[in-house]
Order: C-alpha cells, then structure tokens, then sequence
C-alpha cells in the first residue's frame, strides 16, 4: 500500500519513487523489498527519464522468473548479502528491459524467443534468423535499445537457467551442460565473473529453498485494505 501527499491510499506490485517525494508505505503484514538509489547516479537519471519525468512515481509491473521470484521471497524473510547483489543487478536489468523493449517491438520478440528456447540452444545468429535482421545488425540494435550487450544478457539468462536446474536437484555438471555450458568449470568460471558468485556459494548462503516449480511462481501477497 503507497500514497503521497496529492494521492490515497492505492495497492501496488512495485514502485519507483522520485527523491524528496513525500510518501508513506504500509507493509499490510506482508514483506516489501525497498531498495535505495542514489538520485545523482546514471542508473537514476535513467529511471527519471524512461519512466518518471514529470510525475512524482511510477506505477511498476514486471514479471519475473521462478527463480527471480525465490531469490526476491528468500531475501525478504532472510537476507544474505552475495545473493541481494545478484538480486538486486536482476530487478535493475528488468527494469531496464521494460522501459528500453517496450517501444520496440522487434527488441520485444528477441526476449520473447530468448525466454522460449532452451538455453543450450540459444545464439545470436538463431535469434537474427527468426527476427530477419543480420546478426551484427541485432547486436548492435540490443546493446543501444537494452544497455547490454546480447551475448552478456545471453550468459546471464543461461546461469538463471543452471541455478533453478541445480536448485531442482540437478547436479551441477549436467545443470551447466542443459544450459548450455561445456561442463562445470566453466558454469563457475562464467557465474564468478557475471554475478561474483559461484553454484556452491551460492547453494551455501540459501539451503533454505524449495523446490522451484516449472510454471508456478512464489506469490508475496497483502491481503489487508486501509481505510482511505
């Protein structure tokens, strides 16, 4: 539940909020994640431009993996500091998928096929084929539109992919092989590197999760309403 000074009390899934705006928050007995960003950043010009601007907020809905989902729910009731890094590069790269994709339709269907193949199956020349573009052209329009490039967003949605594998009770080297890996090594190796974490630390610091369901997600819920 969020309302500032010109606005009641409203329910929302998520929220960025401009600086010096005066606002309240009430959990309704559920968990929030806030995260804190410097308004001088780049990342924050960013955020005023593609989605504030002249509003005081911005109503944010965005639609993430099971995987996302358990990191969000595990660091809300237990928060470990290797995996709120990793989870917090994850909401900002969404974040910056929404605003930069949405106009953009062809940007639109290469994250749509990104989601729908099997990650070992995944290559730039693929998805320029099914998008009838060259691929030279396509990694050049993705790193202008998204930020990133399209091998690196590649790599990071292949890792998503071996850690719910694992998660599920896969062991690591056939994880990183159904992900696209060449074996174990190179899982850790690529993982270190994108998110300063390995599949054994990361396994370490959240014993606590479950079973992350193929096409269910955890669902964080206020069942409350204020009185306006």
């Amino acid at each position: 539940m969020f309302r500032t000074e010109h606005i009641s009390w409203r329910r929302y899934s998520g929220v960025i909020i401009k600086e010096n705006i005066i606002h309240q928050l009430n959990t309704n007995q559920s968990l929030q994640l806030i995260i804190y960003i410097d308004a001088a950043s780049v990342f924050a010009q960013k955020l005023k431009d593609n989605y504030i601007r002249d509003s005081d907020f911005c109503d944010i809905s965005m639609v993430f993996s099971p995987l996302e989902e358990a990191l969000i729910y595990k660091n809300l009731v237990k928060p470990e500091q290797k995996s709120l890094q990793v989870l917090t590069k994850l909401i900002f790269v969404r974040i910056n998928d929404n605003a930069q994709a949405v106009n953009n339709k062809r940007m639109t269907e290469v994250l749509s096929l990104i989601k729908q193949t099997l990650p070992a199956d995944l290559s730039i020349d693929r998805l320029a084929s099914k998008v009838f573009i060259s691929p030279s052209r396509l990694r050049m329009q993705f790193k202008q539109l998204l930020g990133v490039s399209l091998h690196q967003y590649i790599i990071r949605h292949k890792i998503l992919s071996a850690i719910t594998s694992i998660i599920n009770g896969i062991s690591v080297q056939d994880a990183a092989y159904k992900s696209g890996f060449t074996d174990s090594s190179h899982l850790n190796k690529v993982m270190l590197k994108t998110f300063a974490i390995n599949p054994s630390m990361f396994l370490r610091e959240n014993q606590t999760f479950s079973v992350i369901p193929d096409n269910n997600s955890f669902e964080l819920k206020t069942e409350l309403a204020l009185p306006v």
